[in-house]
């Protein structure tokens, strides 16, 4: 992830990606998609569930083009990497058995380094596009008044401590999912992954249905946020978003696990 926030991050497009765990294809070609001077939010849960999950991890991470957010996944394995029994067996409930077995298999050092890496990462970021739009992003879509206030004007900025007390809310909240009311300016938007699509918004009720979805980001509260979770891992789609023109770039897999 870019280690250093300045203008030259921002001269060429800006997009957001989200929830591709372990499709390692999907980051590959969204890599090959971007030019040089291009950067991506990727909003957390690059591991688990699919069949390349630390590659996709070490990948975005180590990627200049890409600033990585905290995820509920990340969350889990963070806590996982720590012992304790209860973590480690949500951590693997959860399809990071796989995830946790590879970087089990580091050296001690590169296993401290891992954790302190992905235990660091920042959680809620902010993007000033260029129609002067205000996107705020984070893995489930929340954000609490203290952080959205305190922002500073920059083009972008991430937050790494949030209040202690809403971090939970920022990698696992889904009771935003009902809002249909904007509070705020009209030129705000909440761009979020976690909940993926074709099931949150009840588009599919069965295998074949899923089978079947076309790929579609959604935009709720009067517009205002937009989820851009594809289920990746069982639908073989992601959804790459333009945070200056709003268009939708799609890819697809045939990683998927169903």
């Amino acid at each position: 992830m870019p280690r250093n926030i300045n203008d030259n991050y921002f001269t060429g497009n800006v997009y957001a990606l989200s929830d591709i765990h372990g499709c390692i294809e999907i980051y590959r070609q969204v890599k090959a998609f971007l030019q040089p001077e291009d950067v991506v939010f990727f909003l957390g849960d690059a591991g688990d569930r699919g069949p390349h999950s630390w590659e996709c991890i070490e990948a975005i991470y180590n990627d200049p083009q890409f600033f990585y957010l905290m995820g509920n996944h990340e969350d889990m394995l963070v806590k996982a990497m720590r012992g304790r029994y209860d973590d480690v067996n949500l951590c693997r409930y959860n399809g990071g058995g796989p995830t946790l077995n590879s970087w089990d298999g580091l050296s001690e050092e590169e296993r401290e380094e891992w954790k302190h890496r992905l235990a660091n990462l920042p959680v809620v970021a902010f993007y000033n596009n260029n129609n002067d739009e205000s996107i705020i992003m984070s893995h489930s879509g929340w954000f609490d008044e203290e952080t959205y206030i305190n922002r500073t004007p920059a083009q972008v900025q991430l937050v790494y401590s949030p209040p202690f007390w809403t971090i939970e809310n920022y990698l696992w909240d889904r009771m935003g999912l009902y809002d249909d009311v904007w509070r705020y300016n009209e030129n705000e938007y909440v761009v979020h992954g976690h909940s993926p699509i074709p099931l949150s918004f009840e588009a599919c009720d069965t295998k074949e249905e899923l089978e079947a979805w076309e790929p579609e980001i959604m935009y709720y509260c009067a517009g205002h946020k937009i989820d851009i979770d594809c289920g990746t891992h069982y639908t073989g789609d992601a959804c790459l978003l333009d945070l200056n023109t709003w268009d939708e770039h799609y890819f697809e897999t045939p990683e998927r696990i169903l």
